[in-house]
């Protein structure tokens, strides 16, 4: 009641299944996995976030929990030495496809090469190789948040960077090393994860590499265009690369659309502010860039409220969840999911964009073995999307993010988003989590089950 009266947003209860609803199988040939990404799993490379980690360490900040993690960095969790199982994990959940990353820094170490890293190469041929073997599709992402080194060295303007004038050229150079050397394996392609996150994180709060403080959502503008250069060059030459092959491929970028709502419904600053963070994060750079894409990639974390002050109105503040909802399930990161605007967003982009979707990530940090929530917005995402694809949704694959515990950014090793739980003191050895298991009656039912909807959806 005192919620109503102040103009407080009431999240919508969870649907339940009535006379007129039922539970929904996802189309044929549906694509399920998971995701993750090089520096966040792989042993340390010559990068820039591996050089912000080192000096993270030695000033001890920067990264949340670093004194702890500081002896996990160089291995983080070791995928070198887990590809074969990890990717065997990943089938025997019935995962069908797998999305990651192929570090730039590991494949060009050095600015003067013209060939990569023989190593780098071999090493992702074997990862596609298990991925072969397990008949899973790979998706392959090109540019996931760390650049090499040399990339952020000064030009004779002091331009360093994505905002080089060669960044395009550079990972266009990167795409036509990879299609000429995998392109036969890999038919779809990320060129670029969450480039306007990048922007924000690195160019307006300050928390990722470069670490600065530019100003106001519009201070990010020349860095979006020339992502947006760097997402074109990228894709136009995976595209010319599959043409000499003789082949196709399908080429996107993953976007973050985390769903922005006002914090008072009766408060009309909120709500403007919230529609404009809502256009400028999420619509603006997608409308750019789906003119050079083949399908949508999607990467969901659920809501965030936008609160105003009338008397300064650009100094808004974004909640990421009701700490007075007993129902807003918010992750150990203090994140909100919502099923229901995920289930809406993807009716929309399909509606807006008329291209292919594919969930590239979505998921939850929750660290223990019985991870009831991570169980539960498994299956009430799952028949989301089914739901969306009742209403036209073109949805086609989903990637939970993500197969195992993973380096999460400036937030350290504490959050924890593996379906595998990942001991770093003890050989980065693997435990199943729950939701595992949830997610094999997922797959082997292509949507979600009565007993789980009865036990988790409701």
């Amino acid at each position: 009641m005192i919620r109503e009266r102040l103009g407080l947003p009431k999240r919508r209860a969870h649907r339940r299944l009535g006379a007129g609803e039922r539970l929904l199988a996802l189309p044929s040939g549906f694509l399920w996995g998971a995701a993750t990404a090089d520096q966040q799993i792989e042993r340390q490379q010559p990068s820039d976030w591996t050089a912000f980690e080192e000096r993270a360490v030695r000033e001890r900040r920067g990264i949340a929990g670093v004194d702890q993690a500081a002896r996990w960095l160089a291995h983080k969790s070791d995928f070198d030495s887990h590809v074969a199982d990890d990717v065997a994990r990943a089938a025997d959940m019935g995962h069908c496809a797998h999305r990651f990353s192929m570090s730039w820094a590991r494949l060009f170490p050095r600015e003067d090469m013209a060939a990569p890293d023989p190593a780098g190469v071999e090493f992702y041929g074997r990862v596609l190789d298990e991925l072969h073997r397990q008949r899973m599709t790979p998706f392959v992402t090109l540019f996931h948040f760390a650049s090499p080194a040399w990339l952020w060295r000064p030009d004779r303007d002091d331009r360093r960077g994505i905002e080089r004038p060669d960044a395009p050229d550079r990972l266009a150079h990167l795409a036509t090393t990879l299609i000429d050397a995998f392109g036969d394996r890999v038919r779809h392609w990320c060129t670029i994860n969450e480039p306007v996150v990048l922007a924000y994180l690195g160019y307006l709060e300050g928390t990722f590499p470069p670490n600065e403080k530019r100003g106001g959502p519009l201070a990010a503008d020349a860095v979006l265009a020339a992502l947006l250069r760097m997402h074109e060059a990228a894709a136009a030459a995976l595209r010319e690369g599959a043409r000499r092959r003789g082949t196709s491929v399908q080429v996107g970028i993953a976007q973050h659309v985390r769903t922005f709502v006002p914090w008072r419904n009766r408060a009309p600053l909120d709500v403007v502010t919230a529609a404009v963070i809502e256009r400028l994060f999420v619509r603006r750079f997608l409308d750019q860039a789906m003119p050079s894409c083949d399908y949508v990639g999607v990467n969901e974390y659920g809501r965030a409220y936008v609160e105003t002050e009338l008397r300064r109105p650009l100094a808004y503040q974004v909640r990421h969840a009701d700490p007075s909802d007993a129902d807003d399930d918010a992750s150990e990161l203090g994140w909100a999911p919502d099923e229901h605007a995920f289930e809406d967003r993807l009716v929309a982009l399909s509606r807006r964009y008329r291209k292919p979707i594919y969930v590239l990530e979505n998921g939850t940090a929750e660290a223990a073995l019985d991870d009831v929530r991570r169980q539960r917005q498994l299956v009430r995402h799952t028949q989301a999307m089914a739901r969306a694809v009742q209403r036209g949704a073109d949805v086609r694959g989903y990637f939970h993010w993500s197969l195992v515990d993973n380096f999460e950014w400036a937030e350290g090793f504490a959050p924890r988003f593996g379906l595998y739980a990942i001991d770093y003191d003890a050989g980065c050895s693997r435990s199943a989590r729950g939701s595992v298991e949830v997610f094999r009656h997922l797959t082997r039912d292509n949507g979600v089950p009565a007993e789980l909807w009865a036990r988790l959806g409701r």
